[in-house]
C-alpha cells in the first residue's frame, strides 16, 4: 500500500512538473513573439521616417539640379537606408521562422517591408536620372513557400553584393503575400515576372535562377566594370 501510494505521488508530480513546463514554455513563445513583434514595428517607424527625409532630400536636388555636394550627400544616405533595410527584412523573415502565433502580424509586417523596398527602389531609379551615379538596381522577386532553388539565387545575390558592395543595391521581394499586397502583382505585371527566382537587373527582366557565370557577366557588363573584378 506504501509502495503504490508513493507511485501515485510520483506519477501526480511528474504531472505537475510536465504541465508546468509546458504553461511555461507558450507564455516564454507569447513574451518573445511580442519582443520580436515590437522590435519590428520600432524598426519600421524608423524605415519610415528614413524614408521621407530621403525623399525631402532627393526633392532638394530635384529642385537643385544635379548640386554634386547635394547628389554625395543624399547618395552616402541612401546607401545606409538600404543596407538598414535588407537588414530589418532578414529579421522579419528569422523571426517568423520560430513564431507560432503571429502569422498575421508577420503578414502585415511582410506587406510594409515589400512596400518600403520597392519605395526605395523606386526613388533610387528616379535619383539616378539627376545624380550621375554608377550604380545597379536589382529587384530579387523569390518565394519562401514555393520555390525550393530560391535560396541558391539568393546566395549568388548575396556574394556579388559583397564583391560590388554600394556598387550594387539588391532589393527582394517575397511574393508569397502576393494575395495580401496588390502592388506585387502590378509591378510583377509590369516587368512580365512569371517564374521563380525572377530577376530585374536595371530595366531587363530575367525569369528563372541565373547561375554565378550568367548573373556576373549581366552585372558587370552594366555596371562597365573590367572582367578582372568580375573573376
Amino acid at each position: 500500500m506504501v509502495e503504490r501510494k508513493i507511485s501515485k505521488q510520483r506519477y501526480i508530480a511528474a504531472t505537475v512538473i510536465t504541465t508546468f513546463i509546458f504553461i511555461f514554455g507558450v507564455l516564454l513563445g507569447l513574451v518573445l513573439d511580442y519582443e520580436r513583434v515590437e522590435y519590428l514595428q520600432f524598426e519600421y517607424s524608423k524605415n519610415e521616417l528614413d524614408y521621407k527625409s530621403l525623399q525631402m532630400q532627393f526633392s532638394l536636388l530635384d529642385m537643385e539640379e544635379e548640386d554634386m555636394k547635394g547628389c554625395a550627400a543624399f547618395e552616402k544616405v541612401m546607401e545606409s537606408t538600404v543596407s538598414e533595410l535588407a537588414d530589418s527584412l532578414e529579421a522579419v523573415q528569422t523571426y517568423r521562422e520560430y513564431s507560432a502565433t503571429k502569422k498575421d502580424q508577420y503578414d502585415i509586417i511582410e506587406r510594409r517591408y515589400a512596400l518600403d523596398n520597392l519605395r526605395y527602389w523606386m526613388i533610387v531609379k528616379r535619383a539616378q536620372k539627376i545624380c550621375p551615379m554608377n550604380k545597379l538596381t536589382v529587384l530579387y522577386f523569390f518565394s519562401l513557400d514555393n520555390c525550393p532553388v530560391c535560396p541558391n539565387q539568393g546566395v549568388i545575390l548575396t556574394y556579388f553584393k559583397k564583391k560590388f558592395d554600394d556598387k550594387l543595391l539588391i532589393f527582394p521581394i517575397n511574393t508569397d503575400i502576393s494575395e495580401k499586397e496588390p502592388m506585387l502583382d502590378v509591378i510583377q505585371s509590369r516587368y512580365n515576372i512569371t517564374s521563380y527566382p525572377s530577376i530585374v537587373i536595371g530595366d531587363d527582366t530575367y525569369n528563372g535562377i541565373l547561375d554565378k557565370d550568367a548573373l556576373g557577366s549581366i552585372i558587370c557588363s552594366k555596371l562597365n566594370v573590367s572582367e578582372g573584378e568580375c573573376s
